[in-house]
C-alpha cells in the first residue's frame, strides 16, 4: 500500500511518544507493519495482535481532562494515563460499540469505558426457585457466574435449594409481580385478632374502617414500596386481606 505510512504514536494532548512496550511478537508485527507503510485502523491492529491479558483495573489519570478515573493501561497509550467517562462524548468516542477499539485509547469495556459498580449492581440474572416466586436465592456475579454473597455455583446451590435455576432477573421480578398483584379477597376474622393487629404497632396507615399493620410484609418486586397486611371492618365484620398492600393501594381499595 504505497504512500500510506505509520507515525511513531504520540499523546496529542502531551505531544510525548505514547508507551509502546509489546511482547517481542506484537513489536515484530508493530515494526514489519511500518516498514510496509501499512496503516492499521485501531481495529485492525488489536485484531491483528496475538492474543493478551488486558491487565488489571487500575487508577489512571484521564489524557483529557486530568481527573482520576479506573480503567486498564492500553498498549499505545501513555503509561498511567486513560480516558474517564465525563470525557467519552467529548473525544467523540461515545459511539463505538462494546469491545470496539477508539484510536488512542483502547477497547471500549476493557480499557476505558468499563462499568466499576459492585457485581452485584451489575447482575442481570439471579438464582431462584423454580417452583415459586416467594424470594430471591441470590444475584449471579456477571464476571464469576456463580452466587454474589457466598460464590456458589448452581450445583452448589442445589445442595440446599434442589429446584434452583438461573434465571434471567427481570423475568423473575415480572414473575413475582404477577403473583403480588393477584386480586385482593377477603377472610373473616375474629375482633380480638383485629385488634391485636391494630395496637401491636402504630398503624402504617390508617382510616375509619380499617388500617395497615405497622411492620412490612415484604416489598413490591416491581416498584420497591412496602405493602402491608390490611384489616377492615365491613357490615359488622372484620377482615384480613388475602395478601398485603401498598399504602395506595390500600387507600384507592377502601375509598
Amino acid at each position: 500500500m504505497a504512500g500510506r505510512q505509520s507515525a511513531e504514536p504520540t499523546n496529542p494532548h502531551t505531544n510525548r511518544t505514547m508507551n509502546t512496550t509489546q511482547t517481542p511478537e506484537a513489536q515484530n508485527l508493530i515494526n514489519a507493519a511500518a516498514k510496509a507503510s501499512e496503516v492499521f485502523t485501531p481495529d485492525e491492529l488489536e485484531a491483528a495482535l496475538p492474543p493478551r491479558s488486558p491487565g488489571p483495573l487500575v487508577s489512571l489519570t484521564c489524557c483529557c481532562c486530568g481527573t482520576g478515573t479506573k480503567g486498564r493501561q492500553w498498549w499505545n497509550r501513555d503509561t498511567g494515563y486513560g480516558l474517564c467517562d465525563s470525557c467519552i462524548a467529548s473525544n467523540g468516542v461515545a459511539g463505538v460499540p462494546m469491545g470496539g477499539t477508539a484510536q488512542g485509547f483502547g477497547v471500549r469495556s476493557v480499557h476505558w469505558g468499563i462499568d466499576t459498580r459492585p457485581a452485584i449492581m451489575r447482575a442481570t440474572q439471579c438464582f431462584a426457585r423454580a417452583s415459586q416466586f416467594d424470594s430471591l436465592i441470590d444475584m449471579v456475579n456477571p464476571d464469576t457466574g456463580r452466587s454474589c454473597v457466598n460464590g456458589h455455583a448452581l450445583e452448589q446451590m442445589r445442595e440446599r435449594y434442589p429446584d434452583a435455576e438461573i434465571m434471567d432477573y427481570e423475568a423473575w421480578s415480572n414473575g413475582k409481580v404477577a403473583i403480588q398483584d393477584a386480586p385482593v379477597t377477603w377472610d373473616e376474622i375474629t375482633e380480638a385478632r383485629y385488634w391485636e393487629l391494630l395496637e401491636c404497632l402504630p398503624p402504617a396507615c390508617q382510616t375509619g374502617n380499617g388500617f395497615l399493620v405497622g411492620e412490612p410484609s415484604d416489598h413490591h418486586a416491581g416498584n420497591g414500596r412496602p405493602r402491608f397486611q390490611a384489616c377492615i371492618r365491613r357490615g359488622g365484620n372484620y377482615l384480613a386481606s388475602s395478601r398485603p398492600m401498598t399504602i395506595s393501594e390500600f387507600r384507592a381499595l377502601i375509598a
